[in-house]
């Protein structure tokens, strides 16, 4: 050990050393989730009170919540200087200052947020695990600290279960109260899942509803078997788009633009096709296909298919669609740009 740079003793024998303290202290209010999240973990392991600086406790050690925006450092990063008798989690975003906590709570107390808290987000106990706090330490020196990935996230948005989208259909049919969904919120943001704000999955049905459009725009919809897919399905299959048609591009992008002024917060919106099959097959969507040169992939496809599983799973194999789908994509990006130059789209595919 440097004698001349020790360790930070933050609990000794089970007895706190520590009191928290917020700077600057006019401006608790845009991470005060954060300043609950440090105080409440903090008083599970020690079993007490926690005590806060310059309210008539001394103690030897300051853990400081420092919000600066003004370093205008990334939306999720965060920064952990520990020197002489202080540690500082520093961060630019609420959300960053979110992430320094919970990193800090499990670098410095053992604390793990298992699963969610079944009896709803005041159910602290169930799923986490607050260790008693005997002897905690920190190490001097500074660590900044940010996420690898810039989006993280368990499963889609987006049609999930028919036309309804994960949340929703999870109370609609899978009797899961709203209490128990805002948990699951909850332990996301504590294992530091987020990042981008991403409305993906499939959106198609979202985009151009077969009931409001179907009638009036058969155009919009994919040629199958000689007849515009109007009719109305699940919501999430079925009712493809005909992707070669400029007004289902320019509808695309209007939706799109839509969306990103009633939702600023947005990074990205999805434009993905439904799942399933049920492409176009008019003469223009073909076109685009024979261009790119769609028989000749899907011949090979056909030829791997034979080699690796047999003949007979080949029969049938559809000609390769991606250029369609990505020149469509990309004819939508073209228009979006022009006003949100800094948003994303998503495309399944």
């Amino acid at each position: 050990m440097n004698n001349s740079n020790p360790i930070i003793r933050l609990v000794q024998h089970g007895q706190p050393r520590f009191a928290l303290d917020v700077h600057p202290p006019q401006d608790a209010e845009p991470i005060r989730a954060a300043i609950a999240e440090l105080a409440l973990h903090c008083e599970k392991c020690l079993g007490q009170p926690v005590a806060w600086a310059n309210a008539g406790r001394s103690m030897p050690v300051r853990i400081e919540l420092r919000f600066c925006p003004e370093r205008g450092w990334g939306r999720e990063e965060f920064e952990i200087s520990a020197q002489g008798d202080c540690v500082a989690l520093a961060a630019s975003t609420a959300a960053a200052m979110g992430h320094a906590v919970h990193y800090f709570l499990e670098q410095a107390f053992g604390v793990r947020w298992l699963w969610p808290a079944a009896g709803g987000p005041g159910d602290h106990d169930a799923g986490t695990v607050c260790p008693p706090a005997v002897d905690a330490d920190w190490p001097p020196g500074v660590t900044r600290h940010r996420p690898a990935w810039t989006w993280r996230r368990l499963w889609l948005g987006g049609a999930f279960y028919g036309a309804s989208d994960p949340w929703l259909a999870e109370m609609q049919f899978g009797g899961v109260r709203p209490a128990t969904l805002a948990a699951l919120e909850l332990w996301r943001q504590r294992n530091r899942l987020g990042g981008l704000e991403i409305a993906d999955g499939h959106r198609w049905c979202q985009i151009c509803p077969p009931e409001v459009h179907g009638r009036a725009h058969p155009e919009y919809f994919a040629l199958v078997n000689g007849a515009r897919d109007t009719a109305c399905r699940d919501g999430k299959h079925g009712n493809q788009p005909c992707t070669s048609n400029p007004a289902v591009v320019r509808l695309t992008a209007e939706y799109v633009m839509a969306q990103f002024r009633a939702r600023p917060e947005l990074d990205a919106f999805s434009i993905s096709l439904n799942d399933g099959m049920g492409f176009c097959e008019c003469p223009a969507c073909r076109a685009q296909d024979e261009a790119a040169g769609a028989a000749d992939r899907a011949a090979a496809m056909e030829k791997l298919t034979d080699e690796s599983a047999g003949a007979e799973s080949a029969a049938g194999a559809p000609a390769a669609i991606t250029a369609r789908i990505f020149r469509f994509a990309n004819a939508v990006a073209e228009q979006v740009a022009r006003v949100y130059p800094d948003k994303l789209l998503v495309m399944l595919v």
